[in-house]
């Protein structure tokens, strides 16, 4: 399908402006998605600025969402995913869904004036996900058991459309060293009240790619591990078109 980004070329690689020598237009758009942020709690607004800045998932996953598609982000925290694709534009409409009113509100206030990106309310296991061409679950399924985590990727699966995509951020159990800084980080972020998942339980892998292929979707995987974001990898998980091509 016409809306997603073709396989990677390399950590820079972005289409036809970079290939002429110009800006690549995610540096731009990640930038001005930080700026947005302003005006709130500095916990709030600090944390994006960080995160934009150092975690390698949001400019992996923006890689793979092109023009005119309509991306639905469960578990949005602030909006961050949603209020950057607002910024890359190109036809890209988002919907982000989030139970933290909180946070929330902070990622309304950042995607004013942004055509296509709405933020709602909404717990990701029982919200009516609209047909759509891709969803994001980033650090989100390791907040549930296994049976939780299938039957969220079910749901998920039912509302894509033909040739949709699967983006799931998650750590990798089994990857020694970071993987372990990886859990007490997210362990921490649970005890402390920023994330409200009701406990941390990471699946390992290689279960977590059988159900997807149990379910239909080809899985490639892209590393987005980093000094500061161990221990992670991100799976695109894709179904096949209607003409059968993938």
């Amino acid at each position: 399908m016409g809306f997603f980004r073709t396989r990677l070329r390399g950590p820079g690689h972005w289409g036809s402006a970079e290939d002429r020598g110009g800006p690549d237009p995610i540096d731009r758009a990640l930038a001005a998605a930080a700026a947005r942020y302003a005006g709130l709690h500095p916990r709030f607004r600090w944390y994006a600025r960080v995160k934009y800045r150092m975690d390698p998932c949001y400019r992996a996953i923006a890689r793979h969402i092109g023009g005119n598609s309509f991306t639905v982000d469960l578990g949005t925290g602030l909006g961050m995913l949603p209020v950057l694709l607002g910024e890359l534009g190109g036809g890209r409409r988002a919907l982000g869904v989030d139970w933290d009113r909180e946070k929330l509100r902070c990622g309304i206030h950042a995607s004013r004036g942004l055509a296509g990106v709405e933020l709602v309310e909404g717990d990701l296991r029982a919200f009516a996900l609209p047909v759509c061409d891709v969803i994001t679950l980033v650090d989100v399924l390791h907040y549930y058991e296994a049976s939780g985590q299938v039957e969220i990727l079910q749901r998920c699966r039912a509302a894509l459309r033909p040739g949709g995509r699967l983006v799931i951020r998650e750590g990798y159990a089994a990857r020694p060293g970071g993987a372990r800084l990886t859990r007490m980080i997210e362990w921490w972020a649970t005890r402390m009240g920023w994330n409200r998942g009701p406990g941390v339980r990471f699946r390992p892998i290689v279960e977590l790619r059988a159900a997807l292929v149990g379910l239909g979707f080809r899985v490639d995987e892209d590393e987005v591990s980093g000094r500061f974001h161990p221990g992670n990898v991100l799976l695109v998980a894709g179904l096949k078109s209607v003409s059968g091509n993938s």
